[in-house]
């Protein structure tokens, strides 16, 4: 960060904390105004119903894929990560999720199905193999030293 940005950002927060109930006022009087109530619901409704109508175009196109249901069956309804069933619950319905179908966002090609966790954890690492080794490298390393230290404090 600048010395310029610091500087800002102490002078935002001193004067904050000295105009405390002037800001407190202004937004009182602007959750009073005639309105604001209506809007903010209009607001949340218009951004959920974006939600659910991109989300329901996935479920759509999931479901429509042509190879959806040969690649479920070959892969006896398990993730190809894992190789456990998918334990996400969808919160409508109460059921459990369809496995997700993971595709290269390179190629577009699709690779298999997967759980929302590991579809989820590939998307984290930007389906960058070097960066899964890397943690890999990294979860492992712990694991040895903790090992190393558990055996030299059992002695």
């Amino acid at each position: 960060m600048t010395e310029t940005t610091v500087k800002r950002r102490e002078y935002i927060q001193k004067w904050r904390r000295e105009h405390k109930e002037h800001i407190l006022e202004v937004q009182r009087r602007w959750r009073e105004s005639p309105g604001v109530r209506e809007r903010i619901r209009a607001s949340g409704r218009r951004s959920h119903e974006k939600y659910r109508d991109e989300r329901n175009k996935r479920q759509h196109a999931r479901r429509q894929h042509p190879d959806y249901n040969q690649m479920f069956e070959q892969q006896n309804g398990l993730c190809a990560i894992c190789k456990k069933p998918e334990t996400s619950i969808d919160s409508r319905s109460g059921k459990p999720k369809q496995l997700a179908l993971d595709h290269d966002h390179i190629t577009g090609k699709i690779r298999g199905l997967l759980c929302q966790k590991h579809n989820i954890g590939l998307g984290c690492f930007d389906d960058d193999p070097v960066l899964m080794e890397d943690a890999a490298s990294y979860v492992q390393e712990h694991r040895d030293l903790q090992r190393f230290e558990s055996m030299l404090n059992v002695t």
